[in-house]
């Protein structure tokens, strides 16, 4: 689990270019941000253009490679099926309880949701005109159900992962249309609401915060 640097067309690794797979149980999640890739799977021979803010999924043991022909940014997010690896059950289970708690500490504050709001409409002039005919009195206690499903399931749980994607669908292209590119804004208003909120905050926490939401958040924009 975690993501790879932003990558420009510079700076795209020469293994991406050629062909390669991903590990058994292991999937990824390819971001265009800005320009244009051409994905090919090598196991049926077809070729994919990706423009952003589009997206790719990328099955586990797929061959595939990206083919550049121009300026390009993007970014790989990555997941793991765990399995019954015990060991990293026990590390996983202890990172989703440090966050647990934390979001905890941060709703006996009283102002979680109106805390995030401010952070995060005013972090980009993009966000804002989503908002436009929001009753926020529904919204916050909607984002407030949200945050508490992904901070207490993990998405290995199929009942989790088919409420991810519900959630994917309907901030999808075909409904509200939320580009990819605007939930990592999403995540960092979230880590500074919590660092405002969380006397016990840390930068170990906000590491264990953002693999956290990272993850479900793959599924999410996985669905647009």
């Amino acid at each position: 689990m975690g993501c790879s640097p932003t990558f420009t067309q510079e700076t795209v690794p020469a293994a991406l270019r050629e062909e390669h797979a991903l590990a058994p149980d292991h999937w990824a999640v390819l971001h265009i941000l800005e320009g244009r890739v051409r994905f090919v799977d090598l196991a049926t021979n077809v070729e994919r253009e990706v423009s952003a803010p589009d997206l790719v999924i990328i099955a586990p043991e797929a061959p595939h490679k990206l083919s550049l022909d121009g300026p390009v940014t993007c970014r790989i997010d990555f997941f793991r099926d765990i399995g019954d690896r015990e060991v990293e059950r026990t590390v996983l289970s202890k990172a989703r309880d440090e966050v647990k708690l934390s979001f905890e500490r941060c709703e006996a504050s009283g102002n979680f949701t109106e805390r995030f709001y401010e952070i995060f409409l005013d972090a980009s002039p993009e966000i804002a005109p989503f908002f436009a005919d929001t009753d926020f009195d529904k919204q916050h206690k909607l984002l407030r159900a949200t945050v508490k499903i992904m901070v207490s399931h993990d998405v290995a749980d199929p009942n989790m992962r088919s409420t991810l994607e519900r959630i994917g669908k309907s901030h999808g292209r075909s409904q509200l249309n939320i580009p990819p590119k605007l939930y990592e804004i999403w995540l960092d208003s979230v880590c500074e609401t919590v660092k405002a909120l969380d006397t016990e905050w840390t930068g170990d926490l906000e590491k264990s915060w953002r693999t956290r939401l990272r993850d479900a958040m793959q599924i999410i924009t996985a669905a647009y």
